[in-house]
C-alpha cells in the first residue's frame, strides 16, 4: 500500500503551510489497478488541500495498518487534515 501512496504523495503538490505526516510500519500488499489507486489518493489529497484552504497550521496525516476481522487480514488507509470539515445543513 505504501508504494501506492508515496508516488502520490510526490506528485501531490502542497502549500506553503502544508505539513504530511506519513505513518506505515507495515508492508501490506493490496490488489488492484495500480493507477487508478494512485489518482484515488491523489483526489483525496487535493480534497484534503481544499478543506484546509487558508487554514493557520495545515496538516495532512495518512497513516497505514493491518486490521483483522474474522480471521482475514485487510490494510486500512487512515487519511486525516485539519480543514474545517463538512458544514451542517
Amino acid at each position: 500500500v505504501a508504494d501506492l501512496v508515496k508516488p502520490a504523495l510526490e506528485e501531490f503538490e502542497t502549500g506553503e503551510n502544508m505539513e504530511i505526516k506519513f505513518v506505515s510500519n507495515e508492508n501490506l500488499k493490496i490488489f488492484g489497478d495500480p493507477d487508478f489507486l494512485r489518482q484515488v489518493f491523489m483526489n483525496i489529497f487535493r480534497n484534503a488541500a481544499q478543506a484546509m484552504r487558508g487554514a493557520a497550521v495545515s496538516v495532512l496525516k495518512i497513516e497505514i495498518e493491518e486490521a483483522k476481522r474474522g480471521g482475514k487480514k485487510f490494510a486500512v488507509v487512515k487519511i486525516t487534515d485539519t480543514g474545517g470539515g463538512i458544514a451542517p445543513e
